[in-house]
């Protein structure tokens, strides 16, 4: 049974994302959703390369719960999915390596509120613009994932699963 705790910028620092998405592959998370961001009639050279990184992994539209912008029952809307791997995980990390929660909108395009699945299952989202998101995993699972310097408590203040 997966418990949702919430967790704000603080509790995972950009050098505890790292940790945390490796733990994730490892904890059988197999795919992920991101929202690529760009200034309309602007040149968004680092969402560009994020696109051009991260295409390999591309598995196609799908239905999944989502935190923000849900069009039905049950919070879902058609976002578009990636492998989440080892691999991709390689192709992100340069992209994030202020972690999940920066979000600075710049000519340059910018990423924000990622999602990891486990089997269709949402593990880890994030509200980039509110700083919150919420982490899902099982009693055991909280506990590994405190122990890499990860603060997420029970409350969820904006958002919830």
């Amino acid at each position: 049974m997966l418990n949702s705790r919430r967790l704000m910028a603080d509790g995972l620092p950009p050098k505890a994302t790292s940790r945390l998405l490796h733990w994730l592959v490892r904890a059988g998370a197999d795919e992920f959703t991101v929202t690529v961001m760009g200034i309309h009639g602007e040149v968004a050279a680092d969402a560009d390369a994020f696109e051009d990184a991260i295409e390999p992994f591309v598995v196609g539209l799908a239905r999944r719960r989502v935190l923000v912008d849900a069009d039905g029952a049950g919070s879902t809307r058609e976002v578009r999915v990636f492998t989440f791997s080892d691999a991709s995980l390689d192709s992100l990390l340069p992209f994030i390596s202020d972690g999940l929660f920066h979000n600075v909108p710049g000519p340059g395009g910018w990423l924000e509120d990622f999602a990891f699945y486990r089997n269709g299952e949402l593990l880890l989202g994030v509200v980039t613009h509110l700083q919150e998101g919420t982490l899902r995993l099982t009693t055991d699972e909280h506990a590994e994932v405190a122990k890499m310097g990860v603060v997420s408590t029970e409350s969820e203040e904006w958002i919830g699963y």
